[in-house]
């Protein structure tokens, strides 16, 4: 059986995670903000889209955009994350997703 290595600096952040209610965004985006702060993580652009704005604008209660979108790497193992909420309508799409 083959197993796969760990980053010890992102293990925290390696796991998908289904927003499904505001505190949940908020939490995660709390957790975004101290993994940025302590160097953990970093925003990186991978499509400007006209609706996504910088992440440090993206407030931890809100309000927010009617689109949340950033993405994010792990400054040691270079693992990709996103993040993506649809405020205004709801989606079974928002969420923290790794490995994307």
């Amino acid at each position: 059986m083959f197993s796969q290595e760990t980053c010890k600096s992102c293990d925290a952040f390696d796991q998908n995670k289904k927003v499904d209610a505001p505190n949940v965004l908020s939490e995660i985006i709390r957790d975004i903000k101290e993994g940025i702060e302590q160097r953990i993580l970093t925003e990186v652009e991978i499509d400007k889209l006209k609706y996504s704005e910088a992440f440090d604008l993206v407030s931890i209660e809100g309000p927010w955009n009617d689109i949340v979108l950033n993405y994010f790497e792990c400054i040691a193992c270079k693992k990709k994350f996103k993040l993506f909420a649809n405020t205004y309508q709801g989606s079974p799409k928002n969420g923290w997703y790794t490995n994307i």
